[in-house]
Parts: C-alpha cells; sequence; structure tokens
C-alpha cells in the first residue's frame, strides 16, 4: 500500500501543539527515517534520504517544539516527515512499527510512536 501523491506543506502545522509537534517528530525521527536506514532491506534512495532527514529533525525538531511559529523549523520537519515516507516505501521494518501503525494510532486517536511503544513487551 503505497501512496501515489504526498501533498507536503508545513504552514499547516504552524497552530498544531507542542505535546503534539514532539510525538510526531519523534515518530518521524526514529521510526520513520532511522529504522529504514538501519533495515538490511534498504537501498539507495533510503541511503541518500535517510541522513538528510535525520540531520533536519536534530536541527528543528526542538526549535518547533519551542517556537511553533518558526517557519524554518516547521519546514525542516515537513521534509523530514517526506523523507521518511520514502526511507518506509524503500526498507522492510521490524514488526512493532508496523504493527502499530494504522490500526492502534488510528483507533485510540494517538501518534503512531506511543503505539509503537504500547505494543512492544515490557522488559
Amino acid at each position: 500500500m503505497l501512496p501515489r501523491l504526498a501533498l507536503v506543506d508545513s504552514e499547516l502545522t504552524h497552530g498544531v501543539p507542542p505535546s503534539v509537534t514532539a510525538a510526531t517528530g519523534l515518530d518521524a525521527l526514529p521510526t520513520q527515517v532511522m529504522e529504514p536506514y538501519v533495515s538490511n532491506a534498504r537501498g539507495p534512495l533510503t541511503d541518500a534520504a535517510g541522513p538528510r532527514g535525520m540531520r533536519r529533525s536534530a536541527r528543528s525538531l526542538r526549535r518547533a517544539f519551542q517556537d511553533g511559529s518558526d517557519a524554518d523549523a516547521r519546514d525542516d520537519l515537513a521534509l523530514t516527515s517526506l523523507f521518511g515516507g520514502l526511507c518506509l516505501a524503500n526498507a522492510k521494518l521490524p514488526a512493532p512499527s508496523t504493527a502499530s501503525r494504522a490500526p492502534s494510532a488510528a483507533h485510540y486517536a494517538r501518534p503512531t510512536a506511543r503505539s509503537a511503544r504500547s505494543s512492544c513487551p515490557r522488559s
């Protein structure tokens, strides 16, 4: 299941509360960009987009959390999300990430990062 089109507009995120910015940003970095980048099934697109997404997220997540109107930070996070989608489409994911995405996040109206964490066994 892959999209035919992705419209990414960072201006739509300017009013997002800090807690949602943090949750979605922390989902995009480890589960959408980093996991596919270290996957055994990664490829040239993942190798190119992964590091770019990681750099953009690292420099901008805190800024967007602290100042939701920081347009440059929001642009970086929107591109991180886009790069994450490209990475996900081009590499295999471990079971907790895949299992948590649509059903748990949509049904319980919570960010997928929280859903992924809740699908892992406690140690």
